[in-house]
């Protein structure tokens, strides 16, 4: 499977997971309160998952020069 492939996957799972979640433990709060920390917990689940794959490339351009 094509990395750009997985890494798209990754995401929405990721995204899902976190509206799920989110869903389930702050359904009592208030819709803004829901929605700032799906938000805020998708983005940075989403920037980690592209730091990762950056980190894993760069690994291994570094490792096919030596």
């Amino acid at each position: 499977m094509e990395e750009k492939k997985l890494k798209r996957i990754l995401e929405y799972v990721w995204i899902a997971i976190v509206l799920l979640v989110g869903y389930y433990f702050w359904k009592d709060k208030s819709i803004w309160i829901l929605f700032f920390m799906t938000f805020l917990l998708a983005g940075l689940g989403t920037l980690f998952i592209n730091f990762f794959f950056d980190s894993v490339a760069i690994w291994k351009k570094k490792k096919d020069k030596k």
